[in-house]
């Protein structure tokens, strides 16, 4: 009689086994790990900064009234960036909607002499300030 023996045995099936569970039950530390943290809210802050020193840049006259910011622009509209729920949004001569950013828990606008100070508070809990100059094309 005659036995064949190209099978696995019960022994070799439980060390692969036993192998694959090691490396499953190590991989998911080692991906944590290298999980980077997220900068999606300090970006689109400093994007939101940049945009509003570019409208600054380019108006004739800047005014704060409350937390909201005035520009009146080169064609004579008057571009308002203010807080909206919490957003804060951007509207042409009171019209329109377009959102600037999202997930802000506060926003405040000061004049501080010639410059314009932007402060905002994330939901997160990150806060960050914007001093831009306000260039007197007088």
């Amino acid at each position: 009689m005659r036995l064949n023996n190209k099978g696995f045995t019960l022994l070799e099936t439980l060390i692969s086994l036993l192998t694959a569970m090691i490396i499953l039950s190590l991989s998911y530390p080692l991906l944590k790990a290298l999980d980077s943290p997220s900068y999606y809210q300090e970006q689109s802050a400093r994007q939101f900064f940049q945009f509003v020193q570019e409208e600054i840049n380019h108006s004739t006259q800047v005014s704060i009234t409350g937390s909201s910011l005035s520009i009146q622009d080169g064609e004579g509209r008057t571009v308002t960036i203010e807080s909206y729920g919490t957003n804060i949004r951007r509207r042409v001569d009171r019209r329109g909607h377009e959102l600037l950013l999202r997930d802000v828990k506060s926003f405040h606008v000061m004049a501080e002499g010639g410059d314009v100070r932007i402060s905002i508070l994330m939901e997160g809990g990150l806060e960050l300030e914007k001093q831009i100059y306000v260039f007197n094309k007088k």
